[in-house]
């Protein structure tokens, strides 16, 4: 699944009636790096999200706008499971033993926590085709987040694509056009307040 995703940084949410609301929820995000950073350097993430869920984010260009995104069930996290190990052969990690689960592979290929994001969100639908979510972010603030998913042949209109999508959204009064775009993930924003020489070696900056 190819996701593009536009994030801005608000002063405080305005939700119009054309919103249709899907949910409401508490996420606690846990992401993972190797201890020299592999994955940040290539711009990848590897998250576990409210310890159900396990997404790899990967292949995003340089403008922060769109990537590919594989999930997995925790429980699916093991050395049999031809899907997960290709990922990590196409990341170039290489487990020399086997695992069983994701903590047994976080503790035999020595990853670290790189950042830890919590945060409230509700998730409302704009059109067909436009997820928009409101998250206020645990010591960083108001953000505004739409994502649309692609298919292959859709990631060469990015840029227009960009475009079009902030129009609606300023025309909606979603964001206006003083809210600025933010043109790297939650993870760079954390490590920048909180870990800056991590931050320094990603491949995305603010």
């Amino acid at each position: 699944m190819i996701e593009f995703e536009l994030k801005f940084k608000v002063e405080q949410f305005n939700i119009p009636p054309i919103l249709e609301k899907m949910k409401e929820q508490k996420i606690v995000d846990l992401y993972y790096d190797t201890k020299d950073y592999l994955l940040l350097k290539k711009g990848c993430f590897f998250r576990l999200r409210n310890n159900q869920k396990v997404d790899f984010k990967m292949n995003g260009d340089i403008e922060h706008l769109y990537c590919t995104e594989s999930s997995f069930n925790p429980e699916a996290i093991h050395s049999q499971n031809p899907s997960f190990c290709s990922l990590l052969n196409g990341l170039a990690i290489h487990p020399a033993d086997s695992f069983d689960n994701l903590e047994t592979f976080l503790k035999n290929e020595h990853f670290i926590e790189l950042a830890k994001i919590q945060k409230e969100r509700i998730q409302y639908r704009l059109d067909r085709d436009i997820i928009v979510s409101y998250d206020i972010l645990e010591n960083l603030g108001f953000f505004v987040e739409a994502e649309i998913h692609l298919n292959n042949d859709d990631k060469m209109q990015a840029s227009t694509l960009k475009d079009t999508l902030i129009n609606k959204l300023v025309q909606n009064k979603i964001i206006s056009r003083k809210d600025t775009l933010i043109k790297v993930g939650y993870v760079e924003l954390y490590l920048y307040k909180h870990n800056k020489s991590a931050y320094e070696l990603g491949k995305f900056k603010l």
